[in-house]
């Protein structure tokens, strides 16, 4: 180590009282300083990273190259890394599959001509109905986008809200029905002036007095005492309520067989009984816990929806302001499917365009392969592989029990000295 370095200190006490494989380390050691000519400082502030030679780059300039150890060893390196990942035999298999690619594409070139002839007509006819029915298209892309927010909002809802074992358009078909009830039922009693009626119930709902008329999926109960609820009037259970059709629970004293909660008779054949969810009670009750079990995720998705329909919101107030310039963009359009209608001569316009563009390329796959076959297989331009020989002089280095001995030497045309 140079003299003129700060933990020269610390290398000799290294080199002379460290251990004996810090001593066999350091001998191993050899590093040699850049020339003065690229680097005008004290040796030890001029050695390069090491695997890293300097040589003559163009017209006497020098750069930084990377040694022949360094390169095979970093070849070494990546095959053992193919190796271990498979990557060899995956890019054996890829190079594999794009010849049989490369040669059913050969197969089926006539066929994807014919597709791509084809989708060009199709598309072209597509923009020319565009023109024509531009109003249609316009109205319904923005009814499509509020849908899609509206409902992929109540998607997001649902499913934070969906039972175990039930099915997604299950419970958002429950969940449409309790909206509706209750929409119902309030418009109701709003237009009539009457009351709202007490939806508690507690328990299996054995107290249950209040309005509702239909279950959980949506079909009309049958009215107590009739068809299949026969068996079932006021006489036989006095104080289970069974007026009407309204849900109920009705079950004797000490009775074993008793239903979870509130049901009633339907009058549809394929469904002979159901139970039913109080009016007003929108979110099903899941006994047996919810499809997703994390609550946080639950959350989430609950927040998502309501921020989907809260975008809907604002993009439905965005589309009553900006729907005068809506109907000024589709009066334009209207202009100008018109004037198409008058000139059917500029419909060939994209035609002529498409043409011309495939017959541009096919004149220059044409010139390029002629030239191509013009070159004789045997020929080789040697000149342009001119090797340039650069001398490279490097002065000896060594190393001394004392700690390393940095020298400098000459390399290509750039003028080195001994340090």
């Amino acid at each position: 180590m140079s003299d003129d370095d700060d933990l020269k200190t610390h290398w000799d006490a290294l080199t002379t009282g460290g251990p004996a494989f810090i001593k066999d380390s350091i001998s191993q050691f050899t590093f040699k300083a850049l020339p003065l000519s690229v680097c005008p400082y004290n040796a030890s502030k001029c050695i390069p990273f090491p695997g890293v030679e300097f040589g003559e780059l163009y017209g006497g300039y020098c750069s930084f190259k990377m040694g022949a150890d360094v390169v095979a060893a970093m070849g070494t390196a990546a095959a053992e890394i193919f190796e271990s990942t498979g990557l060899a035999s995956f890019q054996d298999s890829s190079s594999e599959t794009l010849g049989k690619w490369m040669g059913d594409f050969e197969n089926s070139l006539p066929a994807f001509i014919l597709v791509a002839f084809s989708s060009f007509i199709i598309g072209f006819i597509y923009l020319v109905l565009l023109r024509f029915l531009i109003k249609f298209c316009v109205w319904f892309a923005v009814l499509l986008v509020f849908l899609m927010l509206v409902v992929g909002g109540g998607l997001c809802w649902i499913r934070s809200k969906q039972c175990s074992g039930a099915g997604l358009l299950e419970t958002g078909q429950q969940m449409a029905v309790a909206v509706a009830v209750t929409a119902q039922t309030t418009a109701n009693n709003a237009v009539s002036g009457t009351e709202a009626v007490s939806e508690a119930m507690t328990g299996d709902g054995a107290d249950y007095r209040g309005v509702q008329t239909r279950t959980k999926n949506g079909y009309q109960c049958e009215a107590w005492g009739e068809g299949n609820a026969a068996s079932y009037n006021s006489t036989l259970y006095p104080s289970s309520g069974l007026t009407n059709n309204y849900c109920r629970n009705p079950y004797p004293t000490g009775s074993a067989n008793v239903a979870a909660t509130i049901w009633c008779f339907t009058t549809d054949t394929s469904v002979t009984w159901e139970t039913c969810t109080p009016v007003g009670v929108i979110t099903p009750e899941c006994a047996a816990g919810y499809a997703v079990t994390n609550n946080e995720v639950r959350l989430v998705l609950e927040i998502v929806g309501y921020v989907l329909w809260v975008i809907a919101g604002i993009y439905f107030l965005l589309v009553c302001c900006l729907v005068d310039r809506i109907r000024l963009a589709i009066a334009v359009n209207q202009v100008a499917a018109s004037f198409v209608k008058d000139t059917p001569r500029i419909l060939i316009m994209p035609i002529l365009q498409a043409i011309i563009g495939i017959l541009w390329i096919l004149i220059w796959a044409l010139s390029a392969s002629f030239l191509l076959s013009q070159v004789p297989e045997d020929y080789t331009p040697k000149a342009d592989f001119r090797e340039k020989n650069a001398v490279l002089h490097v002065s000896t280095f060594a190393v001394t029990p004392g700690g390393i001995r940095i020298l400098r030497g000459s390399l290509g045309n750039c003028s080195l000295r001994d340090s």
